[in-house]
């Protein structure tokens, strides 16, 4: 019993001088907008971290997520960090990898110069979003988005493991034919000439 009594203290006292952070229930969840485009129309997606405590601790400290896309369907553009780690522009408070080099995969690695509580200072919200990356419809098709490798740190230098991922999909349609309208329209002004020859009453 005392023994028990005793690894109880020495956990609490751990957790109270920073030697051991507490488990933190991460989630990344990507979030495309709009879900549905048609071919070279342009789609907005939304990486979101949440379960972390708005303030701290733990705050993010580092990062790195890949993001996942067909690319048959999609051609990935660009990707825009949204300065939660940092300002992304200032090399002495972030530093930023982005790497396309595999078809399908877009690789974000950010890693935050800053302090713990000028981090949690940054981090007052949850969930908040990492970056924001952009997409062009290339093809018909649906491309899922999900999530390759991570890798999660606090700013403590803790890793936080096993995150929930919550991916989406992205619904690419043809654009209608030009044709097809410019077609209708004369029809329907022959129809409605020959129901007036006839003494037919006009419908709509």
């Amino acid at each position: 019993m005392m023994k028990k009594i005793w690894l109880i203290l020495t956990l609490v006292g751990s957790f109270a001088l920073g030697g051991v952070s507490p488990a933190a229930a991460v989630t990344l969840t990507l979030v495309p907008s709009p879900s549905t485009i048609q071919v070279g129309g342009t789609v907005s997606v939304d990486l979101l971290i949440s379960g972390l405590a708005p303030s701290g601790p733990p705050s993010l400290g580092a990062f790195l997520v890949e993001t996942t896309y067909n690319s048959s369907v999609l051609t990935y553009n660009s990707v825009v960090f949204a300065g939660f780690l940092g300002n992304p522009n200032n090399p002495l408070e972030t530093d930023i990898v982005v790497n396309t080099g595999t078809p399908g995969v877009v690789s974000l690695e950010e890693d935050s110069f800053l302090s713990t509580a000028v981090l949690d200072a940054l981090q007052t919200t949850d969930p908040f979003l990492l970056a924001t990356l952009t997409f062009t419809g290339s093809a018909v098709g649906v491309s899922s988005l999900g999530f390759g490798a991570i890798d999660l740190s606090s700013a403590a230098g803790t890793s936080l493991t096993n995150p929930t991922l919550q991916g989406a999909s992205v619904t690419v349609s043809s654009i209608p034919e030009p044709g097809t309208l410019t077609l209708f329209v004369p029809f329907t002004a022959m129809v409605g000439a020959w129901r007036w020859r006839k003494g037919l009453p006009r419908q709509g």
